[in-house]
């Protein structure tokens, strides 16, 4: 008992001394609201709040509230009503008012002088006095005494720009009134601001002690911070039974790893000997066709140069046939024209005679025709006898030639299918190495998407691991550091393209040699 009064001692001190606080910003909250006018728009609250500091306990929630941020407002700072707010209005209003006295007092002279000159006109003697002059002038001299002096033209005119002008000075006071009153306004706004910041910032720090002093308070946030920590526990142990079961099925796909880097590992030397066997078969192919090639451009050469000799010997063959057959044709067409000319001459003796003796003129052109018809007859026989004879030795000998260059392109090309039957054999077996080694490749593509797929299971635990603890994190990071295989890949695909391009290229030799 005597331990704990001192605590208490001090307590109701502090509360005394909180009370004594509180009464003191009560009253000033109380005078801030009453003598400033410009804040009846909260007056009603800030009473109300005073009331509530002078209690023991602050009543209707305002220890719960933020008063800085609800009232420390410019909405709650209104307009004071000036000491002289009638002439002030008055003053706004007249620019109003005035802008139609100018035209009131211009239209009211008009008409006046309207009048005026109307009763002069009905007089003979005003009439007298109107003629040759103007209505301006005669509306400035009076219309000869009938209109007042004071709504002549000029004073019209001085009146309207008076009025004018008092307008003018109105409106411009009204609105440096308006202006100044909205300055000292603002200036005033500023000031009351402040003073209700102060105030209201003094009350909220006075409203948030006693909140913290008071026992309810205190046991509510106890009870508060007590339902926290089991959450927070709560989630504790969940986070740690996730941790274990993390690492459990870390340990799993470890393990699975492992036996996807064994079987990629395998799978890669299954390829490595593949590869091995395909460049052994890459360079026997090679050597096969390069052979081939050679024997190929030998005989296709020797072939080649063959045919050219034969072709150039027919050629020359067939060259002098032609000369020979125009020679013969030209000595025919010689002694054709020999006969034709002697027949001719014959034609024309007999035709001399024709006025002697008609019989003899018969006799004699069916004797002249009938031994030109034998002599043309012999002649042409003999020409193409001749003719015929040398064209057919020549044709024999030509064709004696091309068929020794016939048969020497068949045996070339019988060689060249033997060799191209050699190739295809070699092509086959190569086939089947790629086909094994596409198999194999195969595999180890597998094993690889098993090993990746694997890796990506361990990545992804690892990174939960890691937001749980510390201590997963550095154990599957030593998993994820452990170096992986890569497969080799086999480059002799470019040298079996090559194979089957030359494989064709001699098809197509031996096919064109016939």
């Amino acid at each position: 008992m005597t331990a704990a009064s001192p605590p208490t001692t001090s307590h109701a001190s502090s509360a005394g001394s909180g009370r004594r606080s509180g009464s003191a910003l009560a009253d000033e909250l109380t005078t801030l609201a009453e003598r400033t006018p410009e804040l009846h728009p909260i007056r009603a609250d800030l009473l109300e709040l005073a009331t509530a500091l002078r209690s023991a306990e602050p009543d209707g929630g305002w220890a719960d509230l933020d008063v800085v941020g609800i009232y420390a407002r410019p909405e709650s700072i209104g307009t004071s009503p000036g000491r002289s707010r009638s002439w002030r209005s008055a003053l706004e209003e007249a620019p109003a008012l005035l802008v139609f006295f100018p035209v009131l007092v211009t239209w009211l002279g008009l008409a006046a002088a309207t009048v005026a000159y109307g009763r002069m006109l009905a007089d003979p003697a005003g009439r007298e006095l109107a003629e040759g002059r103007s209505f301006l002038q005669l509306w400035q001299e009076g219309f000869a005494g009938r209109l007042p002096s004071i709504l002549n033209f000029g004073h019209v005119a001085m009146l309207a720009l008076a009025v004018i002008g008092l307008l003018i000075v109105v409106t411009l006071g009204s609105v440096m009134v308006r202006r100044g009153d909205e300055a000292r306004q603002a200036r005033r706004a500023t000031e009351v601001g402040s003073r209700l910041r102060s105030v209201l910032v003094r009350c909220q720090i006075e409203l948030n002690r006693r909140r913290l002093a008071s026992p309810a308070r205190f046991a509510a946030e106890l009870s508060q911070a007590a339902h926290l920590l089991g959450e927070l526990l709560t989630r504790t142990s969940e986070a740690q039974r996730g941790t274990a079961d993390l690492a459990q099925h870390n340990s799993h796909a470890a393990e699975r790893l492992a036996v996807s880097i064994d079987s990629l590992r395998e799978a890669v030397g299954t390829l490595d000997r593949t590869g091995a066997e395909v460049r052994e078969a890459t360079a026997v192919l090679q050597s096969a066709t390069a052979v081939l090639r050679d024997d190929l451009t030998v005989r296709a050469s020797a072939a080649a140069e063959r045919l050219d000799s034969a072709g150039e010997q027919a050629a020359a063959q067939v060259r002098a046939l032609q000369a020979g057959a125009q020679a013969t044709l030209r000595d025919a067409s010689a002694r054709i024209d020999r006969a034709l000319g002697d027949v001719a001459d014959r034609i024309d003796a007999s035709t001399s005679a024709l006025r002697a003796a008609g019989d003899e003129y018969a006799r004699t052109i069916s004797d002249a025709a009938r031994r030109a018809s034998v002599e043309i007859g012999e002649f042409y026989g003999e020409a193409v006898a001749t003719a015929a004879v040398s064209l057919a030795g020549r044709m024999a000998e030509i064709g004696a030639g091309l068929n020794d260059a016939v048969a020497t392109v068949r045996a070339s090309a019988e060689r060249n299918a033997e060799a191209v039957r050699s190739v295809q054999d070699a092509y086959a077996g190569l086939t089947a190495t790629m086909a094994e080694a596409a198999g194999a490749s195969q595999r180890a593509a597998e094993s690889t998407q098993m090993a990746a797929a694997s890796t990506r299971e361990v990545a992804a635990s690892t990174l939960s691991a890691a937001t749980a603890t510390q201590a997963t994190v550095i154990r599957l990071t030593s998993i994820r550091a452990a170096p992986t295989p890569r497969r080799s890949r086999p480059v002799t695909g470019i040298p079996v393209r090559r194979r089957r391009g030359r494989a064709r290229a001699a098809e197509s030799t031996s096919q064109e040699s016939p």
